[in-house]
Formats: C-alpha cells, sequence, structure tokens
C-alpha cells in the first residue's frame, strides 16, 4: 500500500522475533516492490490462474484487499454490476473476460470493453479477449511517475488491488476506506436500451462468476429500473461514519477521491448521504478559496472566520455533514447561496478546487457517453508525461478525459512536498497552504502541508526538524494566553497578583514565576541547524519591533543574529507577503528543491502489522524482504537504521564539527549504514537490534542523508517501523510505595476494585504473551527504608511512588529518596504519580502542606526549572517556585491569563507530543483527527518542566502526553500542548510522571488505565549498571551511596604502628551498556559516608595499587571489567592515630550518560589480640 510520508501517521508496526534481526532493505527508484505473494493473500486472492475471479473472491462476508497488494482502489457502486475500473487491470475485471464470446466481444459491446484494442484486445489465437492492462500502463503509470520497468512489475506481480463493494458492505467496514489508495464513488444509471450503463449490466448479468454458476440473483439489464444510491425502502445510501470518512480521506488525509459530478450542486433529491458528501465537499473548498475557513485542517474542526460569515462558532467536520439540508437556518442558506454563487471558483472543469493540489474530481452521468469505459481507464498519448508540466492549464483544464482527472488527484496526493512547521506564540493560526502558495514560483509544484504548533509545544518536539520539515515560519499571533504580548521569557508574577497559598503562607505572588512562552536554547540551536542546511526560515516582521520585543528574549536575539545577510530567512508582512534580505519577494528554486527524498514504503513481505494484542511473530531472518524506496531523488545518498534503545523517542542527533556533519557519538549508533546513487538497488543484511532493546517492542528508525562529494549534508528523510519482538515471558516486579491510611484500596496486589480495574489490564492477554507483572505493595508513610531486610531496592525492576496524602511526613524521607536517586543514577524505571508532588516544600513550618521527600522528587523528575534546589539541598524559594499555569490560575486572577477559569484540576483528555513505545505497547493509545483522547480523569501538574537543558544528551526530559481541554477558558485549551505547564506523561531519563491519580481507577477510565500500564511496560528494562564488588571483605550494610564493608588493621599500640598490610579485592560489572568508559578514584569519607575529601592520592603498578609515596600521583584510574583487581589499603591514614573510611567510587560513562556505584570501606583499628 502506498503512504504518504506524514508526520502522526508514519509508523508502520511490524514484528521481529530474535537477537539478531536480518534485515533486508531495498532502497531504490528503480525496483520497488516485493514479488512473492504471501500464503495468507492467497487466503482472499490467488494469482491468476484458470481458477481465478475477481468477482467471486470479492464476494466476502467481509471485503478485504490482498495483503499483498501495494496500490488499493477501492470501488463504491449501488449495484456491483456497475463496476468498471476493473476492465483496466488484468485480473481484476467484474467478468471472466476470457469466456466473452467473440460475437459480443465484436458486436454492440465493442465501444464499451475495448475502443480499437485500447483496452481490452481480442486474441485470434486464443478466441479470447485479452486485458491491455490500460488504467496501470497509463493512468497510474503518470499519477505515480512509473518508469517503464516499474509500470512492468506492478503488472507482472498484481500490485494493483480492486475492491468492488456495494453501500451494504462498505456501511459494515468502513474502515477499508482508510487502507485504500484511490476510492472511486459512482452510481451513473442507464436511461434506456442502447444507454453505455445497460450494455454495461447486459456484460455482467452474462458473464460475471455468479451468472456463469447461475446464481445471480438480482438483474437489471433491460429493465427499466436501473441501480441508484437511494435512501428510504431498500435504501442504497452509505452512512454518514462512511460520509465522515470519505470526507475525512478526501480533505484532511488529502488522498484521492472520485464523486458523481451532480453532488457538488444544489441538486439534493432525496437527500441522500452521499449528496451531502459531495456538497460538504464542495463548501469546504468553497470556504477555503475565500479564506472563510483554514484550509489546514490539523483538527477536527473547520475553523470558520466568524466575521466574514456572520456566525459565533465553528462547525465540527461531523456537525457539518449531517447539517446539510436545506431550509435548517437561514444562516445555512444564505452560505448556500453564496457557495453556489461562487460554484466556478471552487468547482471547475470536474476538479473540486485548484487542479495543481486538489485530490477530488467529479465524474459526469455516463448516460450517451459511448466511451466512458475507456475515457475512465486509459490516458491518451496526448496526455502522458506531463503532469510535472507546470503552469500547462491547456492541458489540465480543457481536455475532457476522465482517466486525467484521476491521473492528477493521484499524482497530487504522491507529488513532492513542502511540509511548513507554523510556530506561533499562541494558540491562534491563520498561515495556511493557501498563503504559502504565493511564496513559490509559479514553475514549482508542491504539495504543501501547514503543521501548527504553539511554541509551547515545538520546545518539547524530539522530532529531527531537517527530516520533518521544509520550512519554518515564526507568527506572531497571541489569542487568550499572552494578551498584547508576544513573547516572554520566564517572568515574575506581578506583586499586585498577591498570589498566597493555603495554610496561610502569606507568600506573595512576587516569589513566583511565570513560565513564558519563549523559545529554549536547545531549540533555536535546533532551527539553526535547519538553517544552515539550506531550508528557509521565515518570520513575523512585527518580531523585529522592538515595541513588541527586546533583547534579552531569546525568540528576538535568535531572529536578529541569523538574519543579517542570510538569503534563507525571509520576513512576512501582516499581509503574509514575503521579502528576503535582498528584497527577493518569492522562495528561490534552490530554497524548496534542495534533493530531499521521499521515503516511499511498502509493507514488509511475508510480516504482519503489529496491532494491540497481536501474536504474529517472525522468524530469526528477520525482516526479509523489506523494500523501501525513494522518489523525487537524484545523486549519491546515505542509508541509516538506528534502535530506539532507551524507548524514548529519541534516535540519533546530527552536529556539525568544523563544517562536516557528523553522528552524534552520545546517541544511537546505527546498526546499519551504507552509501548509495538513486536508482539502485541496496539489499542490507547483519543489522542486529540489542538483546537489551527487545522489550515487546522496540523501534526502529531509517534515515536517508543527501550526500554532498560522499559527505553527509544536513537535508534528510526518515521512517519509522515498531516491531514486536517475540521471546520468551518476562517478570516485572514492581515494588509500589503509597500511602494506604489515606488510599487503602489502592494497593494494586490486593483485590479492590481499584486493583481489580488494574489487573483487568495488566493481566490481559495483550501483556501476558511477553510479561507477567507482579505487584508488592509497602506503605510509604511507615516503612524504614534504611533496613536492608525490608527494602533492597535492587530486588524490583520498576518503582511505583504514588497515591499519597500529601499533607502528612514520611518516616524516613531521605532513606527511600536516596535508595531512589541511586536507582535512577542506574536507569531503573521510577514512576512518580501526580500526587507525589505537592504546591509546598517541605520546612519545619507546619503550615507549608506537603511530603518532606517533595525537592527531591522535583530535582528527579527534572522539574526544577529555575533551580530552587542545588545538589539535593533547598535553597530560597523567592524567585524559584516555577509553578505551572493551573496552579497560578487557581490562586490568582493575573492579567496574563484574561479570566481563565480556576476550576481545572483536572480534565478529561489528553493529546500525544511525541511518539515512543509508551504510546502504542501493549496498549494503542488511539488519538482522534485533533490528536486527542479521551476517557481520563487527569490531574495537573503543579512544577514547571526544565526543558531547556542543553549539552549532550540534548535531550533528558521528555513529554509523551500533554492535558488538553474541551474549548473553554481553562490553560489546557488555551495553551495546548504546553509541554512546560500541561504535561500528563513526562520521562526524565528513566523517572517518569504520571498525571494518574487514584480516582482513575474506579471504572470510568479504561485509556488511562491502560496508559498507565504502558508507562510500567516502558519503565522496565531501562537499568544501565556499574557494580563495584569487593571479594574478600565481609558486608556489614548498606550506606546512603551503596555498600559498607569493614576492614581492620591490627595496631602495635607501643609503637603505635599498624602491623602487616592488608589487601582490598575487587572487580567490575555492567549490565545495560556495550562498551563503557570505567573510572575509579578514592576518597576519604565519614562515619556515615560522607566525603570528607579526595579523591585521594592513589598509585598503581600493573594490575595492582600500592601506597608507595615515590609513584606516579594519579587520582583517577582506567579500569576494566576484564580484570581482578586488588590493592594495598593506605594504613598510613591509621598510623595517624584514628578510624579511617575509604570510599571507593567507579564510574560508567557512554553515550553521554554516566552511572556511578560507591562502596565503604569501614577500617578500623584494632589491638592485635582483640577478637573479631
Amino acid at each position: 500500500m502506498l503512504k504518504r510520508l506524514n508526520r502522526h501517521r508514519k509508523e508502520i508496526t511490524v514484528c521481529a522475533a530474535c537477537l539478531v534481526v536480518i534485515v533486508l532493505l531495498a532502497v531504490t527508484v528503480q525496483s520497488w516492490l516485493p514479488t512473492v505473494v504471501s500464503q495468507k493473500a492467497k487466503e482472499r486472492k490467488v494469482p491468476i490462474s484458470g481458477s481465478y475471479d475477481a468477482d467471486a473472491l470479492n464476494l466476502d462476508d467481509v471485503p478485504a484487499y490482498r495483503t499483498d497488494a501495494k496500490f488499493k482502489i477501492l470501488e463504491i457502486v449501488p449495484y456491483r454490476g456497475m463496476a468498471e475500473i476493473g476492465y483496466g487491470i488484468a485480473g481484476e475485471e467484474p467478468v471472466d473476460i476470457r469466456k466473452i464470446s467473440e460475437q459480443d466481444a465484436r458486436g454492440d459491446l465493442a465501444q464499451i470493453l475495448h475502443n480499437t484494442n485500447s483496452v481490452l484486445k481480442w486474441d485470434s489465437a486464443r478466441k479470447q479477449l485479452r486485458n491491455q492492462n490500460a488504467l496501470v500502463k497509463t493512468t497510474l503509470k503518470e499519477a505515480l511517475q512509473l518508469s517503464d520497468k516499474q509500470t512492468q512489475e506492478y503488472i507482472t506481480n498484481k500490485w494493483v488491488d480492486v475492491l468492488v463493494v456495494e453501500p451494504a458492505q462498505i456501511n459494515a467496514n468502513p474502515a477499508l476506506i482508510q487502507e485504500s489508495d484511490y476510492v472511486y464513488l459512482h452510481d451513473d444509471f442507464a436511461k434506456g436500451n442502447n444507454d453505455y450503463f445497460n450494455r454495461l449490466l447486459m456484460l455482467y448479468e452474462k458473464y460475471s462468476y455468479r451468472a456463469l454458476k447461475g446464481t445471480l440473483t438480482r438483474t437489471y439489464y433491460n429493465s427499466g429500473k436501473y441501480p441508484v444510491f437511494k435512501t428510504g425502502s431498500n435504501s442504497t445510501d452509505l452512512s454518514m461514519d462512511v460520509v465522515e470518512k470519505l470526507y475525512t480521506f478526501a480533505l484532511l488525509d488529502e488522498k484521492s477521491l472520485t464523486i458523481p459530478g451532480y453532488t457538488l450542486k444544489g441538486e439534493m433529491e432525496g437527500h441522500t448521504n452521499i449528496q451531502k458528501l459531495g456538497y460538504a465537499i464542495s463548501v469546504t473548498v468553497y470556504l477555503q478559496n475565500e479564506k472563510y475557513i483554514n484550509a489546514e485542517k490539523a483538527h477536527d474542526k473547520l475553523f470558520v472566520d466568524s466575521h466574514k460569515t456572520g456566525w459565533n462558532d465553528f462547525w465540527n467536520i461531523k456537525e457539518l455533514v449531517r447539517y446539510l439540508t436545506p431550509g435548517k437556518s437561514s444562516q445555512w442558506d444564505a452560505l448556500v447561496a453564496k457557495v453556489e454563487n461562487g460554484y466556478s471558483d471552487s468547482v471547475n472543469n470536474d476538479f473540486v478546487g485548484n487542479y495543481y493540489d486538489t485530490t477530488v474530481c467529479a465524474f459526469a452521468h455516463g448516460a450517451g457517453e459511448q466511451s466512458s469505459l475507456l475515457s475512465k481507464i486509459a490516458l491518451s498519448d496526448s496526455l502522458r508525461n506531463r503532469i510535472p508540466v507546470t503552469g500547462d492549464e491547456k492541458w489540465c483544464e480543457n481536455v475532457g478525459n476522465d482517466s486525467r482527472d484521476v491521473a492528477i488527484t493521484i499524482y497530487n496526493q504522491y507529488c513532492p512536498e513542502l511540509r511548513v512547521l507554523d510556530v506561533e506564540p499562541d494558540n491562534k493560526f491563520t498561515l495556511d497552504k493557501m498563503d504559502v502558495k504565493t511564496w513559490l514560483p509559479a514553475d514549482i509544484r508542491l504539495k504543501i502541508h501547514v503543521v501548527k504548533m504553539t511554541m509551547s509545544e515545538f520546545i518539547g518536539i524530539v522530532e529531527d526538524l531537517n527530516s520533518e520539515y521544509d520550512m519554518i515560519y515564526f507568527g506572531s499571533n497571541v489569542d487568550k494566553m499572552m494578551g498584547t504580548n508576544i513573547y516572554y521569557t520566564g517572568i515574575q508574577v506581578d506583586t499586585e497578583d498577591n498570589l498566597s497559598f493555603a495554610q496561610g503562607t502569606g507568600v506573595n505572588g512576587d516569589a513566583f514565576r511565570y513560565s513564558g512562552n519563549d523559545i529554549t536554547d536547545r531549540m533555536a540551536d535546533k532551527v539553526k541547524a535547519f538553517m544552515d542546511a539550506g531550508y528557509p526560515v521565515a518570520y513575523a516582521s512585527n518580531l523585529l519591533d522592538s515595541g513588541k520585543l527586546s533583547r534579552g528574549i531569546k525568540i528576538y536575539d535568535f531572529l536578529c543574529s541569523e538574519k543579517a545577510g542570510k538569503d534563507r530567512m525571509f520576513s512576512v508582512s501582516d499581509k503574509f507577503a514575503i521579502q528576503d534580505s535582498k528584497g527577493n519577494r518569492l522562495l528561490s528554486r534552490a530554497n524548496v528543491l534542495l534533493g530531499k527524498p521521499q521515503i516511499w514504503d511498502t509493507d514488509p513481505k511475508g510480516v504482519q502489522e503489529y496491532s494491540e494484542g497481536g501474536s504474529a511473530s517472525i522468524t530469526t531472518s528477520g525482516l526479509a524482504g523489506l523494500e523501501i524506496n525513494v522518489r523525487h531523488a537524484s545523486g549519491s545518498y546515505g542509508a541509516y537504521l538506528y534502535v530506539d534503545g532507551d524507548h524514548n523517542g529519541i534516535y540519533n542527533e546530527w552536529e556539525q564539527k568544523n563544517g562536516n556533519y557528523v553522528r552524534n557519538e552520545n546517541y544511537e549508533d546505527a546498526i546499519w549504514h551504507v552509501t548509495f546513487t538513486a536508482g539502485n538497488t541496496v539489499t542490507v543484511s547483519g543489522a542486529v537490534i540489542p538483546k537489551s532493546a527487545m522489550k515487546g517492542v522496540v523501534s526502529v528508525k531509517l534515515e536517508i542523508v543527501k550526500l554532498n562529494a560522499g559527505k553527509p549534508t544536513g537535508v534528510r528523510s526518515c521512517k519509522i517501523w515498531n516491531l514486536k519482538c517475540s521471546g520468551s515471558k518476562e517478570q516485572i516486579k514492581v515494588l509500589q510505595l503509597s500511602d494506604f491510611t489515606k488510599y487503602p484500596s489502592m494497593d494494586l496486589s490486593s483485590s479492590s476494585t481499584q486493583a481489580s480495574q488494574f489487573k483487568r489490564f495488566a493481566l490481559s492477554g495483550a501483556v501476558t504473551d511477553r510479561f507477567k507483572i507482579d505487584v508488592e505493595a509497602k506503605d510509604i508513610m511507615t516503612t524504614d527504608f534504611k533496613d536492608p531486610d525490608i527494602f533492597n531496592i535492587d530486588d524490583y525492576d520498576v518503582i511505583l511512588v504514588g497515591f499519597i496524602d500529601s499533607n502528612k511526613k514520611l518516616a524516613d524521607p531521605d532513606g527511600l529518596l536516596n535508595k531512589l536517586a541511586i536507582a535512577a543514577g542506574k536507569g531503573k524505571g521510577i514512576i512518580f504519580t501526580q500526587d507525589a508532588l505537592t504546591y509546598y516544600n517541605d520546612t519545619a513550618d507546619a503550615r507549608h502542606w506537603g511530603t518532606n521527600m517533595n525537592y527531591k522528587v522535583r530535582s528527579l523528575l527534572g522539574l526544577d526549572r529555575y533551580g530552587a534546589f542545588k545538589e539535593g539541598e533547598a535553597v530560597a524559594d523567592s524567585m524559584k517556585m516555577a509553578f505551572t499555569y493551573s496552579v497560578i490560575s487557581k490562586f490568582s486572577n493575573s492579567k496574563y491569563f484574561n479570566g481563565l477559569s480556576s476550576d481545572i484540576e483536572s480534565t478529561n483528555a489528553i493529546s500525544r507530543i511525541n511518539e515512543a513505545k509508551v504510546a502504542r505497547y501493549p496498549y494503542v493509545i488511539e488519538m482522534d483527527a485533533a490528536k486527542k483522547t479521551r476517557g481520563f480523569h487527569a490531574k495537573s501538574g503543579i512544577y514547571q518542566t526544565d526543558v531547556e537543558q542543553k549539552g549532550m544528551p540534548a535531550v533528558n526530559g521528555v513529554a509523551y502526553f500533554c492535558l488538553d481541554g474541551d474549548g473553554s477558558n481553562n490553560p489546557y485549551s488555551v495553551s495546548p500542548r504546553d509541554v512546560r505547564n500541561n504535561y500528563y506523561l513526562w520521562r526524565n531519563d528513566s523517572v517518569f510522571y504520571s498525571g494518574i491519580s487514584a480516582e482513575s481507577f474506579n471504572g470510568n477510565y479504561d485509556n488511562e488505565v491502560k496508559l498507565f500500564v504502558n508507562t510500567i511496560i516502558s519503565a522496565y528494562g531501562l537499568v544501565r549498571s556499574v557494580d563495584l564488588n569487593v571479594t574478600n571483605l565481609h558486608e556489614v550494610n548498606d550506606f546512603a551511596g551503596g555498600k559498607a564493608y569493614i576492614l581492620y588493621g591490627d595496631v602495635d599500640f607501643k609503637a603505635d604502628k599498624v602491623l602487616g598490610k592488608k589487601d582490598v579485592e575487587f572487580n567490575l560489572t555492567t549490565s545495560g551498556m556495550s562498551s563503557p568508559v570505567l573510572k575509579l578514584s578514592f576518597y576519604s569519607a565519614d562515619g556515615d559516608g560522607n566525603i570528607v575529601s579526595g579523591p585521594l592520592e592513589m598509585y598503581k603498578n600493573n594490575k595492582r595499587f600500592l601506597d608507595d609515596d615515590s609513584a606516579l600521583e594519579e587520582k583517577e584510574f582506567c579500569v576494566s571489567t576484564e580484570v581482578d583487581y586488588i590493592y594495598e589499603y593506605p594504613f598510613k591514614y591509621l598510623n595517624e592515630g584514628s578510624n579511617v573510611n575509604i570510599i571507593m567510587k567507579v564510574t560508567a560513562t557512554e553515550k553521554g550518560k554516566t552511572i556511578t556505584d560507591s562502596v565503604l570501606i569501614k577500617a578500623l583499628r584494632r589491638s592485635m589480640f582483640d577478637l573479631d
């Protein structure tokens, strides 16, 4: 199936079987698609043979495409005998053409069947008709820009599949629409015995499978009563669900749709849903052209300009389709009149919209059109090889050929893209593809997409800008959140707001900061790299108005520093007129034609796509036969495969060094890489997926990078697959730490109603085919976490901390938090729920409402944006408390919020920000057209996330889902997808934050519990550990930083000297890391294990560390896991007259991440006569 590369529909999920995945992957524009028909495909349709009959095999109760088909055509007709398209593709005919007699073939049916042998040709030797594959050889070849070789591959391998369905079938199986590449909807009815369609009915009723078998129950030939779409008794109308899906298919997904021409005007007789569909499309296109609504429908709304229409609200797409009945309201009738008066502007020459970008066309009735079939399935010679020639209006507008319309609309679905990212300071967007179109030279034909984000979302995305977009535009629209201001950087709350909290703290507003909505340094760097690669960046000209912005605001400083002399940076006026620094008023070809390849993927041969709970797996040959194709490409490219080893949605980063692009070593290594030239076939084998990454599902990213003189450039594309990994079942041991006095029913290991709701999803087949989740619960308020016999954190895979009464103090917060900090440093998965954090950080003042672990939890989670805590110690809160909008709005009537609602502690919807395993395994968290999912009791966060982080790795904190609203005046609606303020699921390395609450387990919020189970599984298997193992001493107890051992030094008290020598023997082990750099250092410590001084001046010789003052000083030693080490304990410290403690600390660094382990050696002085 051909699929358009789209930001939110780019994941194809398949299955992987074992550690070694051998990937056979073809990247080519010459050899496109697999040639082997899978066994499953044969269950539906088989290769053309003596027993093949498309009509018979399309009669399944659940119609389905062949699994090996690569271009899928859905033909919807009121009666199967009216099907046309299949006559242009061998094996897809609605009848058995081999049975058609010569008399019929050369008689009255001649013009319908072949018309000078263009469609079906009589084979005199075989005495039967032969299909000429006219649709593939002409229309699809032109639409898909196939070479002769590629066209023949389509024919030979039967890659085009036509599925003919009647209304009842598609109403029962509407999902077929989304699977299709082209939908042809028609009911061209016959009007007399000699009419074209009447003779087509005769053909079907004489030579179809059912007719030949004598099982045809309905006949219409010469009846005078011909099948049409109708309502009432024996309805052949489409359901509203199907109509809405067709509308989305054509106008939101921009896939090719052909509809009857009569549905586009006011011919509403019978008011069928099909007529409403056509009229809804016509109305929408008219409103787009007139700029009443935004042409780029990124959401499930048609945003209507109430100033122009007189409407006070917007229409939901579903509401619009259902509303299409004349006389519904005076406003609607007025709009109908406008559309009909402006009809020629929105529907021209069978195209619905502008022929350069529309994917919708209309066919007239077939009555009297003796060559209709030929017209619909075959391009004439004069129309071939013309589509890419832009500005050829005569060809596009004045040639009456229906197949031309199909070819153009399909081409518009797959033509080269220009993806423009519109970043605005507030939730108001006005740029659309009609505006962008005016920026392009007339001779450039591109499919334009405008993706819309607020800056508050943009700063949190982790996708690769260079792969996903072709242009970035920074707008200046403001709406409700920031008022007349455009951008702020972390602004102080005004004292006049008198922001004060419960419990009588008396803390005024000047102690707190809003988040602001400015760009971060990290994203500014990414935009600069985007521009350096040759991509254009535009900005609203008033962003550089000193009255609106000023220095110190990062977006202002960035634009000022980058605009001078850059031919890739453009200013845009309030009328969307564009201009560069040299006065050029259009983008150049060099700005938009960078040689960026489109990755055109095909389904992996013999592999099923991953689906929720699916059990399909593949053999150890991995993705053998997977073929990936690039188009709109020329020259040399590099292809790379990466694995998301940490399951965080981040694969790799490129950086520039000395003018060259290199892969950042702090990210994933490519598991395979090859250089190729467009047009050649590349086979990949030996791509090994690390075992540590194969936890149920692992994501693999293909990246295609344009080369210049053999070196990578910044121009690239990418594609991601989710592989389901088969293997033995793994146990996930979860330690739950909750307040069971407050929430006794939240013991997830119990049999309570809440626990049963959790187990309903944690123990379902979707999970248990690979994992067994076992929960052990401990009361967080009473447990002594210092006792290793009660609590050993290494015994658990995932730690869950939550469901806590926030007005209590833990019995042992330091003991718990120290252990959690150590575990987090090793990559152990830790999940905090929303109620684990509170409004205040603990002090001795009982008025401070919160747990006494709050500040350390903030530090672990990356929720300490302004640095209120340094090295684990609380500092003054003034100017440091970065609360979210929801918290400040609850306690303040700030002028910056324009009267937002304060009743906003929870919402029923969330939206996805970044893609990762947690969003789809084992439960697929489905999003609607607005990227929202509902069925949540999601609680608001308290502290702003720290997305300012720079350095390598550039991203630790990632938001996967944010709270979303229902359109009312709350921060979730006013500042949607805001990663600083409205995060719901946030991850800081291996530490997760979830907005789930105890109320979410009452049985009404299934989606939320599913996502919670996904989070547990995503938190599993992240451990990267290094262990310092002392092998010859007795372990006595843990200390805050690790394990503790005792070593005795025998003392001659008369001489006040330690006798003899003592060795410490140890080795090192690692897990979850492939080749870390290991370094060892020594420190002196007090009795509690707190470092007093160091690193100490230790010395080494070969494999033995020696206390030798004459040796060369080294305070940090490079060590290895392959060596057993011995060092002589430095008794000179004991000779100074006291007990001494030495901390051995090892660090392991890999991919920019460092983990540690420490042991405490307690050396005690004792008399040589003392007993051990």
